[in-house]
């Protein structure tokens, strides 16, 4: 009999469970972090463990997990047990602070023009339940939060590391913490490829050593251009990033550029990330909901011109608001840190809720209004879509 301890029953683990439940010879015990009655059981008959899934949402300091891991011949989490189950040849990881789900689906969208491509992961596909499925596929991409990293054990032949900021220091003790957490992924990885705003230096070695960059308007490999940027429909910073990364990948396996142009003015971009809702009346509409960190605000107020309205909020997890507003803007921040907020950017309107602001809020005159929360969502709603939803709900009544 195999004894099994689910630590945490998000998504993750009950797709673990729904995957063990039917063998004879496993023993699954759950435990999840609000469950007092059962943690309370647990500490007063320790019992042995041959195997703990650990949920993402439950921190590496957690007490339970602490105690829980000391029992335990080995602890791992969901993608790390399905991985190896999978073992399929092609798999590439990706990880980065912020913008991982629009490089994922930005190398699942390419690759899908050369072979069957399928993105599972932190993106918010489960692997455990789709294996099946999963092998059908000639690439896996895997989107790994940091907290998925800290108990992985499978060894990718590609991973990227797109960025490094601040974040989750609502759980981690520090910046250094968190990064290292992210850098850990290296250890996992035979060949790595970095973002541009990547800028650490180790692991040298693993580096795939490709000259594609940008300079001017255009894409450059070796000195030969590429790619015209004019001719892109999606021309920002991080977007171009994603394309140097995505040239990577299909230089590491070898395919040749063709239609690249075309390929990537066929992505549509993701859900709730820099959305153009429209423009009614002078008045455009941009929805970040998916924004949860304050370095992805400041990205998303500066990508744009002009009169700004900026909406943020929520529960602060990352490193400080101190980037610069201007003077002809205004900020609207709600949720549990609207006044720490405010006091780190020195300025705005605060409110209790978002629905709040939405109905408080000044439309008048040419300006784009962007809501990109820069926060965790679970002081008022269950996840980004449904804080994301809301604003978009608003704005489409807005316009009619």
């Amino acid at each position: 009999m195999k004894k099994i301890l689910l630590l945490g029953f998000g998504k993750s683990n009950k797709a673990v469970y729904e995957y063990l439940k039917d063998d004879e010879n496993n023993l699954i015990e759950v435990i999840s972090d609000e469950d007092k009655i059962k943690i309370k059981k647990f500490y007063q008959n320790l019992s042995l463990y041959d195997l703990i899934f650990r949920s993402p949402g439950i921190s590496l300091f957690n007490k339970l997990y602490l105690t829980s891991k000391e029992l335990a011949k080995e602890v791992t989490n969901e993608i790390d047990y399905a991985l190896h189950i999978l073992n399929k040849e092609n798999v590439i990881a990706v990880t980065g602070s912020d913008g991982k789900t629009s490089l994922v689906s930005l190398i699942e969208h390419t690759l899908n023009y050369y072979k069957k491509a399928k993105a599972f992961g932190n993106i918010g596909t489960t692997l455990i339940d789709k294996l099946a499925k999963a092998q059908e596929n000639d690439f896996i991409i895997v989107e790994l939060s940091s907290f998925q990293i800290e108990n992985l054990s499978y060894e990718f032949p590609l991973g990227i590391i797109k960025n490094l900021h601040p974040n989750h220091l609502d759980t981690y003790k520090s910046k250094e913490i968190y990064f290292a957490s992210k850098l850990k992924l290296i250890n996992h990885v035979k060949n790595l490829i970095i973002g541009n705003e990547f800028n650490y230096n180790l692991n040298k070695e693993k580096i795939l050593p490709y000259n594609i960059y940008k300079k001017g308007h255009y894409i450059y490999e070796n000195n030969v251009k590429l790619l015209d940027i004019n001719k892109l429909n999606f021309q920002d910073t991080t977007f171009i990033d994603n394309v140097i990364i995505t040239l990577k990948i299909l230089k590491f396996y070898n395919f040749k550029y063709y239609q690249i142009e075309n390929i990537f003015n066929t992505f549509k971009g993701i859900k709730y990330r820099l959305e153009n809702l429209g423009t009614y009346n002078n008045i455009t509409f941009i929805n970040d909901g998916k924004s949860s960190t304050s370095s992805a605000s400041r990205y998303a107020y500066n990508n744009y011109k002009g009169k700004k309205i900026l909406i943020l909020g929520g529960i602060h997890k990352s490193q400080k608001f101190n980037f610069k507003i201007q003077d002809q803007d205004e900020i609207y921040i709600y949720g549990l840190h609207r006044n720490k907020i405010k006091k780190e950017l020195k300025k705005g309107r605060t409110f209790k809720t978002l629905k709040e602001i939405l109905l408080n809020i000044s439309l008048q005159g040419k300006m784009t209004i962007i809501y990109s929360p820069g926060c965790s969502s679970f002081d008022q709603y269950t996840n980004y879509i449904e804080r994301s939803q809301e604003f978009e709900k608003w704005v489409k009544q807005w316009i009619k």
